[in-house]
């Protein structure tokens, strides 16, 4: 779940300060099976473009690990990545996978927030994850030059630019 206050989106962990703002014009999709509570999943306004932001426990030790096994089954010549990566203060890992359902992931280290769940304190949510993905492309090469420019473009880099913590 997210909380709307001032503008943003307010994630569902404690403290309640981590938050980000929709880009005008994206849609935010409403009809989604098997998306945690703390996932938002949205659509550049052309719809082509699929953009989810997460907060969720780590499944692995560091973030180029979690980046890197995010494509495992993926052959590793259509797999680029992981890189370094830092959005505000945070920092972590992307990769990209490089076929007709081309992806570009980033994952965020935010262990040093100490967020914990509201239902159960016990849960830590030390990771935050940014997936980016096209759609209605035949073939892997218009794919990937697709979402090269969408991460490549300020409306991805104004997202990124709105994850603050309060």
């Amino acid at each position: 779940m997210f909380q709307f206050k001032n503008g943003r989106l307010y994630t569902d962990v404690m403290p309640r300060t981590l938050s980000i703002k929709i880009p005008e014009g994206f849609w935010i999709e409403t009809y989604l099976e098997g998306i945690s509570a703390n996932t938002i999943t949205l659509r550049t306004e052309d719809q082509r473009t699929i953009v989810e932001f997460s907060i969720y426990l780590d499944r692995c030790t560091n973030t180029e690990k979690e980046a890197a096994d995010e494509f495992d089954s993926t052959p590793k010549e259509l797999v680029d990545g992981p890189y370094p990566v830092t959005v505000g203060e945070f920092h972590g890992h992307s990769i990209y996978c490089l076929t007709e359902l081309a992806q570009y992931v980033i994952i965020l280290d935010a262990e040093h927030r100490n967020f914990r769940g509201t239902f159960n304190p016990e849960d830590v949510f030390d990771r935050i994850e940014v997936v980016v993905s096209v759609q209605g492309y035949r073939n892997a090469e218009d794919a990937v030059k697709a979402l090269k420019e969408v991460v490549d473009g300020a409306e991805f880099a104004e997202f990124l630019d709105s994850i603050k913590v309060e």
